[in-house]
């Protein structure tokens, strides 16, 4: 499994950008390969006879709209870094945790897993939007970056209007949240060093 588990990592490919169809070259490589390692992990969670989690939060994300509320209210992204181990395996990976209003909703809660393989085209991605934000447009435009396990990255300048709308999964960032995305995936990335 350990030998499996090597090929995975290193055969992982990058998230697929997908930008109103246009597909940058670096970027349009099959995303196979990344899918059969979240497929591993999905399976070790649900079938290995022993297996062992471990979760650090890294922080979150909260939709613009909803900062001056408690947390209790909050429309947020918490990203942890995790860690899972069998008897014969290890990985480690970033849950993004997505929560609409848990005092309201409780039950309305999402986890994705990302890889860490996929970390340089999320990058990638932020810089995208922060160079595409405000920029003088005529028509409806919409990039969307979507890593393997479906978690979004969107930008959306509306028809007729001035207004550029910046989403991850489901919560509205600003243009200075995407500093704060950045930060929190590279704090990830450090903290995983010493795990």
């Amino acid at each position: 499994m350990k030998k499996l588990l090597s090929v995975f990592l290193a055969l992982s490919t990058v998230i697929t950008l997908i930008s109103c169809g246009n597909k940058n070259s670096e970027n349009s490589i099959s995303s196979d390969a990344v899918k059969d390692k979240l497929h591993l992990v999905d399976s070790l969670l649900k079938s290995s006879p022993a297996s062992h989690i471990e979760s650090w939060e890294i922080g979150r994300l909260t939709d613009s709209e909803h900062k001056n509320l408690s947390a209790g209210e909050q429309h947020s992204v918490i990203i942890y870094l995790s860690k899972l181990s069998t008897p014969t395996d290890t990985i480690d990976y970033l849950e993004f945790n997505y929560c609409e209003s848990p005092s309201v909703n409780p039950d309305k809660r999402e986890n994705k897993i990302v890889l860490f393989d996929e970390l340089p085209s999320i990058y990638n991605a932020i810089e995208e939007i922060k160079q595409r934000y405000g920029t003088y447009t005529d028509h409806y435009q919409y990039y969307n970056y979507l890593t393997s396990s479906s978690v979004s990255l969107s930008l959306t300048r509306f028809l007729n209007e001035d207004i550029w709308e910046i989403r991850l999964c489901s919560i509205e960032l600003s243009r200075e949240d995407l500093e704060q995305y950045k930060r929190l995936l590279n704090q990830a990335e450090s903290q995983l060093k010493y795990q």
